[in-house]
């Protein structure tokens, strides 16, 4: 990573440059090591929140198993009355690795930094996207007329 800088547009290049899957290991290093991330919408066996940089590395290593992201296209990006926090809007295009299925998330995405570093990420994805992804169904009941 680049040396590091206390400009939040800078920082905020940095992450929407190294969302797709093989940059991930430069996307860490703009984590503080007392980050959380959280998922308010995850599927049962996936995690909630993650503390630490400790225990968001780990989940990224797993998931590169599992999920390959090949683009994130920044649709939009938000400034908030905090000027260390920013909401994103994306859209991204992959595959699930063992499936082949394609996996295009949408991502609305809330950021806080602190001196150039995400100390929250919280993460607003459709789990759905990655279910069906990763070869789960959703079956719905039909409304009966």
């Amino acid at each position: 990573m680049p040396e590091m800088t206390t400009n939040l547009d800078e920082a905020l290049k940095f992450f929407c440059d190294n969302l797709v899957t093989p940059k991930w290991d430069a996307l860490m290093d703009l984590l503080a090591e007392d980050a959380v991330m959280e998922f308010p919408y995850h599927l049962p066996g996936f995690p909630e929140k993650l503390r630490g940089k400790r225990e968001i590395v780990p989940y990224f290593d797993l998931l590169k198993d599992r999920i390959t992201i090949n683009e994130v296209r920044l649709v939009t990006t938000h400034k908030t009355d905090d000027p260390n926090v920013v909401i994103l809007e994306a859209v991204g295009k992959g595959h699930a690795v063992q499936t082949g299925h394609n996996y295009e998330p949408k991502y609305i995405t809330v950021l806080t930094f602190r001196n150039g570093l995400i100390v929250h990420w919280k993460d607003y994805l459709n789990p759905f996207t990655v279910l069906i992804a990763l070869g789960g169904t959703i079956a719905l009941p039909m409304a009966e007329a």
